[in-house]
């Protein structure tokens, strides 16, 4: 929980940065140094949850970062708001209020620095230093004294009864932070409208719905939502995500349905908040509902591919095209029941209809033949491209020359790919590649070796022929690392093409 709440506030505090640098520039340089030491706080949270139960400074450690974490926020918001404020103030009001403004903003403008202080002492603490480095004051590594945990061996997910849902509503108005995923409840939980302080909430549950009244949660910034309905493949989003201004993260297990703005609504103005809509149904690529999100940075969308792209000259795909911002893009083809290469893909659309600052792309389930990757080689600035489940289908992948100039990684999970050749012009940026369950191919191109930027090699469950063309690439290759499972995998075979 410190873990999600340090680092939820990690990204606030960035986001403040761009979006307030002109209110918060005589505290910016302290702002910037919460950020670096928060960083190093939150890399000892991640593994901190186990390691309180059998050791109490680490448990005490995690309280006080919890309570550091909300008073850092807390300085943030008041120093935003007063400067907000006065920026709108006329100049007459100005002048009669710079004083008392002035004497606010040094106030705000101490508490972040002492706040920084403590973060400081936190490190610098003889006692927390043990901890964080994984030894009790006795000496010993704590990995030595740690002790059975039953209960961790034997969670399963919690049902919550009806009878105790208005629980945590009731009790907890000033809520921030609500993460409950592990506790299923049997409907929405009612009530969580009325905890307006909430910005952060992570829970799981029977219904397939986000009502309008979460449309309340003026401060809501993250909803991370997961449905264990079996009936349903989608979450009709109700909610007007997209208008509440703080909104920044959705995070959905299945496809949300997101509603665009009603044709007699006079309210077009977009959401500069919204970074990520992951995942959302393809009919919910409609220009009302994307047009409303120019800054999004990550989108996922699940469903039936070929509804996105349909459409003589244009399509709901070259509404991605507008998201001048978007740099990580998945896209997977889910048809069910029927199976996913009875709706293969035809074709990809044209590189530039692509969002123009592309960085990392994903493909699922989407039977494309090979001779469409030229497209995906075409993106300006794609560095990562990973091709899960039968992206890509067919027995022979020959790279044309020119394009993926900026790609650095290159994951294939799943294909029935058997010959693939390529030149180590073709990727001249490439440092690391990835192939799973790849059980055709019968070599890695040789000539990869020869890309002078490549450091990594991994074999998945490939076929032996691969993983022995792997090892001898390494042979020819010093500072090249070579990673197989099973271990064994080629050994002592000898490639029969």
């Amino acid at each position: 929980m410190s873990d999600a709440a340090v680092g939820f506030l990690l990204e606030n505090l960035k986001q403040l940065l761009q979006e307030n640098a002109n209110l918060i520039s005589s505290v910016k340089d302290e702002v910037e140094g919460l950020i670096r030491d928060l960083k190093m706080l939150k890399a000892f949270l991640k593994d901190s949850e186990e390691k309180s139960r059998e050791y109490e400074v680490v448990k005490e450690l995690v309280a006080h970062i919890r309570v550091l974490t909300y008073e850092v926020e807390d300085a943030i918001d008041a120093f935003v708001v007063e400067a907000a404020g006065y920026k709108a103030k006329k100049w007459l009001q100005k002048v009669f209020h710079t004083v008392d403004h002035t004497y606010r903003l040094r106030e705000v403008a101490l508490k972040v620095e002492t706040a920084r202080t403590k973060v400081n002492k936190v490190r610098e603490d003889p006692t927390y230093g043990l901890a964080l480095h994984g030894r009790d004051p006795g000496g010993r590594n704590m990995a030595e004294r740690r002790f059975p945990d039953v209960e961790k061996d034997n969670v399963d997910q919690v049902n919550l009864p009806r009878e105790h849902e208005g629980c945590i509503p009731e009790e907890f108005k000033l809520l921030r932070v609500y993460h409950i995923k592990p506790i299923s409840s049997p409907r929405f939980p009612s009530g969580i409208d009325k905890l307006v302080h909430l910005t952060y909430v992570a829970f799981s549950g029977d219904f397939t719905t986000i009502p309008p009244a979460m449309s309340k949660l003026w401060n809501l910034q993250t909803l991370i939502v997961e449905t264990t309905s079996r009936t349903t493949r989608t979450i009709d989003v109700k909610a007007d995500i997209l208008k509440m201004s703080q909104f920044r993260h959705l995070h959905t297990n299945k496809a949300s349905k997101l509603h665009g703005l009603a044709k007699t609504s006079k309210d077009a103005s977009s959401n500069k908040s919204v970074q990520t809509l992951a995942t959302i149904t393809p009919e919910s690529c409609t220009g009302d509902v994307l047009g409303q999100t120019p800054c999004l940075k990550k989108l996922g969308i699940h469903g039936k591919l070929a509804t996105l792209l349909e459409g003589s000259g244009s399509s709901l795909f070259d509404n991605l095209t507008k998201l001048e911002q978007l740099v990580t893009l998945k896209l997977s083809n889910d048809v069910f029941p029927d199976p996913p290469s009875e709706s293969r893909l035809q074709g990809l659309p044209q590189w530039f209809r692509f969002p123009p600052n592309l960085e990392r792309l994903t493909l699922a389930d989407t039977f494309l033949d090979w001779k469409h990757m030229y497209v995906l080689g075409m993106l300006p600035e794609l560095e990562e491209l990973k091709l899960k489940d039968n992206a890509f289908t067919g027995e022979s992948w020959n790279l044309l020359d020119g394009g993926f100039k900026k790609l650095k990684a290159l994951q294939i999970w799943k294909t029935d790919l058997v010959f693939w050749k390529a030149k180590a012009e073709h990727f001249p940026s490439l440092q690391h590649v990835f192939l799973r369950d790849c059980t055709k191919l019968v070599e890695i191109p040789s000539s990869l070796g020869k890309v002078e930027t490549l450091r990594t090699i991994k074999l998945h469950r490939t076929s032996s022929y691969a993983a022995t063309s792997a090892r001898k690439i390494k042979q020819q290759y010093n500072g090249l690392k070579v990673e197989i499972f099973p271990p064994d995998l080629g050994q002592g075979s000898s490639p029969g093409w």
